[in-house]
């Protein structure tokens, strides 16, 4: 007799049965990851370590000012950029309340699938007609290979963002003619935490893994191991997940040792990755 499909080794079917992998992302976007992990056996601990804030109208006032007049001209410019789903969800507000109807002729970009998701979730015609054949742009750097990015000058750009983002894009289109104004929508932050939080869930689950989405969540991580005196010694052997090589080096330089790249942020990308670094190492 043939053994039957129900006979598979459970291994096989559940590859992180016995591993803790911390999920560093913002609170309330990290639940469809942990999921993810937690349906091939692992356990996913959330630890934000950047909170996502509205602007403040005392501290962020130049910054709110600049960004409702690039608003209101927003027919001025002749292509718009988001870079993050956290970037549409601030900006669309914004555009919203000057425009009952979005302007005509602009093309539109989100950087990430999930940012794109939520711009035609909002009726946002993301790159125009022929968008729908093209793969979506993961980062600044996969977007600069866009054919209608190339030749921009005399051309106007507005990127929408958090307050005070990384300026690579913006150059790149500069450098090609183009004039760019950031509208910065939001503002990030390092998640607030009681003292010795991340101690606690250290000393009840070894991590095994922890996924880290940016630079500056790297930081904020070395900065609550450092924080909570967990032994950097091992955590740096720890194996981190990131979305890009860029991510990596900045991982590298904070002591970070095993630091696997995933091809982008996508949940089912860093799943993944992490399977297969997890997975090989045992």
């Amino acid at each position: 007799m043939e053994p039957s499909a129900d006979k598979e080794p459970l291994a096989n079917k559940r590859p992180l049965a016995g591993k803790t992998i911390v999920v560093t992302r913002p609170a309330d976007q990290a639940n469809e990851l942990i999921a993810a992990i937690e349906k091939l056996g692992g356990k996913g601990i959330h630890f934000p370590v950047m909170a996502i804030n509205t602007l403040d109208e005392q501290n962020d006032a130049t910054t709110i000012a600049k960004c409702k007049q690039r608003v209101m001209e927003l027919d001025s410019y002749q292509y718009v950029i988001f870079i993050s789903a956290n970037a549409v969800q601030c900006g669309m507000e914004w555009i919203h309340n000057y425009w009952p109807q979005l302007p005509v002729g602009i093309e539109w970009f989100g950087i990430g699938k999930k940012t794109e998701q939520i711009l035609t979730q909002q009726g946002v015609p993301v790159g125009g007609s022929e968008h729908s054949q093209l793969s979506s742009a993961m980062n600044s750097e996969a977007l600069l290979t866009d054919q209608r990015l190339q030749q921009l000058t005399g051309e106007k750009v507005l990127i929408f963002r958090g307050k005070g983002g990384r300026d690579f894009l913006a150059e790149q289109l500069q450098g090609r003619g183009a004039t760019v104004d950031y509208a910065e929508c939001y503002a990030r932050s390092k998640q607030q935490h009681p003292a010795g939080h991340l101690k606690s869930l250290y000393q009840q689950n070894a991590f095994d893994a922890m996924l880290v989405n940016s630079g500056e969540s790297i930081d904020y991580l070395y900065d609550y191991l450092k924080d909570d005196q967990i032994d950097l010694a091992v955590m740096q052997q720890t194996t981190i997940v990131v979305p890009s090589n860029r991510v990596k080096v900045l991982a590298n330089e904070q002591g970070f040792q095993k630091v696997v790249v995933a091809d982008n942020a996508t949940d089912q990308i860093m799943v993944a990755a992490v399977t297969q670094a997890l997975v090989n190492t045992h």
